[in-house]
């Protein structure tokens, strides 16, 4: 099969890579985790009959993460928020209105949260060895057994240490340790980013907790995990107990020496098995989002002090400017009643932001103003939104003191990466629900990490088999079937 073309798409003046080919029924979107590379992918015979297998029965949209492999760098990492719109615009730009989504790795959480955020887009969602909690020691309520995800941290910093060494290939297991494999994935790891990339990256990752999200997901979604591998099996079971519509497979052992192409080849075949066999279609009346809520404290003792016509003045004000932020958000404001005000908006750092400046404008206009902040799956009804976690958000908002904005635990954990700062205040019971609430207070907002600027790892040959890649895929292939052949069942340490 010949390459297609790469295509860019702007994303806040990057151009982020893809590639868009084949044709049939089906529409598929595969986001890459780190460690790809769009042309060498197409260098590989058996990663080349998977992609083949997937055109011959539908369109398939293949991109990695922003700023990374073909695309322009950046000196950020992307938030899980930035990287669902970025698989939205990609979706959008080559023209697909819904979609099965098969992500690995760390893509998983971006690619769970467009099916939460976004289930008319999405048909299916295969996720291949999945992570959906922290394992940099930050989870207070782990899935699995502290010695597993302590284990698998310690993989990932040995692959970090030694990047560009082909050490990704620890974190499968050890039948596909051969050397072909090793030097492949050295390869790859070098085309696709620094190793100051690779730290900011895998530490991102290591960080990121989409767990609330899983309950909002009803498209069909099977998880797929290695059997032997370094991903605990009980994350994965917990994941499908946690989804409406989720199952689970145990991917068996590869014959020793096979290819990363030929690993592959089960999670192909169900990607394509979501999109071609029976499957439910999402309800589009649940998805998750975001609920803003505002509030002037003390505003009857206000109104005594200025009088009805300057507080109706000053009121109506606020309300143009909450009207005015949320609009400028992408937001809608779905309700004012009284002195305060309820808004739907798509991310959770964007309603952040939004509150922090109906805040911050409120103060200077002489109001104190509290608000609140929660993420969660809600009921779309006509120029509405209802459901448990609209009044888990007004909860929030009335535990927040004049000039204050709180979230709870699902917001402060869907937003790592984007410099938004949280002080902790414990937890609360809220009136009307069950349990307890881990709420925190919005502190400020800072710049995110910027990576270092580091040279890359990428050798002068490195270079001539990506060249080589794009201009004489066919030639890469039959030499890399060479090299597979010859040291197939040979494991390296």
């Amino acid at each position: 099969m010949t390459p297609p073309d790469t295509r860019y798409i702007d994303r806040e003046g990057a151009g982020l890579a893809y590639q868009v080919f084949g044709t049939g029924p089906g529409d598929f979107v595969y986001y890459g985790s780190e460690i790809m590379h769009l042309d060498l992918l197409w260098a590989d015979p058996h990663t080349e009959a998977n992609l083949g297998a997937v055109a011959r029965n539908g369109r398939l949209a293949l991109f990695q993460r922003r700023g990374l492999g073909l695309s322009d760098r950046v000196d950020y990492v992307p938030t899980i928020e930035q990287q669902a719109d970025d698989i939205i615009a990609v979706m959008d730009a080559a023209g697909m209105r819904r979609a099965v989504i098969g992500a690995p790795g760390s893509a998983c959480g971006p690619a769970a949260m467009v099916a939460a955020r976004y289930p008319e887009r999405v048909t299916g969602l295969c996720l291949w060895l999945p992570f959906p909690q922290p394992i940099d020691g930050s989870c207070d309520d782990p899935w699995a057994d502290q010695a597993e995800i302590e284990h698998m941290a310690d993989v990932v910093d040995r692959v970090v240490a030694n990047w560009g060494r082909g050490r990704t290939m620890d974190m499968w297991n050890a039948e596909m340790r051969s050397a072909n494999n090793r030097r492949l994935m050295g390869m790859l790891e070098r085309s696709s980013m620094s190793p100051a990339e690779a730290r900011a990256h895998w530490e991102w990752s290591a960080g990121l907790d989409y767990t609330h999200l899983l309950p909002s997901i009803a498209a069909p979604t099977r998880v797929l995990i290695q059997d032997q591998g370094v991903s605990p099996l009980s994350w994965a079971e917990r994941m499908v107990a946690e989804m409406p519509n989720a199952s689970l497979h145990v991917m068996p052992v590869p014959a020793p020496g096979s290819s990363i192409g030929e690993a592959y080849y089960p999670v192909v075949m169900h990607l394509l098995e979501l999109g071609l066999g029976p499957k439910k279609v999402a309800e589009d009346s649940r998805f998750f989002g975001t609920v803003l809520f505002t509030d002037v404290v003390s505003s009857t003792q206000l109104l005594t002090e200025i009088g009805d016509e300057e507080y109706q003045r000053v009121r109506t004000a606020h309300e143009h400017a909450v009207r005015a932020a949320v609009a400028e958000a992408d937001g809608q404001v779905v309700n004012i009643s009284g002195d305060g005000t309820f808004s739907l908006l798509d991310m959770p750092s964007t309603a952040v932001r939004c509150a922090e400046r109906i805040v911050r404008e409120a103060s200077a206009a002489g109001l104190r103003v509290r608000c609140g902040v929660h993420a969660g799956e809600l009921q779309r009804e006509v120029a509405n939104a209802t459901g448990l976690n609209v009044h888990v958000g007004a909860r929030v908002m009335a535990a927040a003191g004049p000039g204050e904005v709180y979230v709870s635990r699902t917001v402060r954990d869907l937003v790592v990466g984007s410099g938004l700062q949280f002080e902790s205040i414990g937890t609360k019971r809220l009136e009307g629900l069950p349990d307890v609430w881990d709420l925190y207070r919005f502190d400020h907002a800072s710049s995110p990490s910027v990576i270092p600027p580091t040279e890359s790892l990428q050798t002068p040959m490195d270079k001539v088999a990506v060249h080589a890649a794009r201009r004489a895929p066919r030639l890469m292939r039959a030499m890399a079937k060479l090299a597979n052949a010859t040291d197939r069942g040979v494991r390296v340490p």
